[in-house]
């Protein structure tokens, strides 16, 4: 496991690094739907707890400025 040292005033402390957690896979539409979508629809739950939320979201605009 690895682990990061903290040294303060006070002591040495060790802080656990956390693994990023794996996008979730259950998505029922594509990447950019919610770019794409109208803003009167609801957004669907599944996106909501989704990491890639505002990547979805912002696909749209960063198609059209280029990055």
């Amino acid at each position: 496991m690895d682990a990061e040292t903290l040294e303060t005033g006070k002591g040495v402390f060790e802080k656990e690094r956390v693994a990023p957690q794996p996008a979730k896979t259950t998505c029922t539409h594509h990447f950019g739907y919610l770019s794409e979508r109208s803003s009167k629809e609801r957004i669907p739950e599944e996106c909501m707890a989704c990491a890639e939320i505002v990547n979805c979201m912002l696909k749209a605009v960063k198609r059209q400025t280029g990055n």
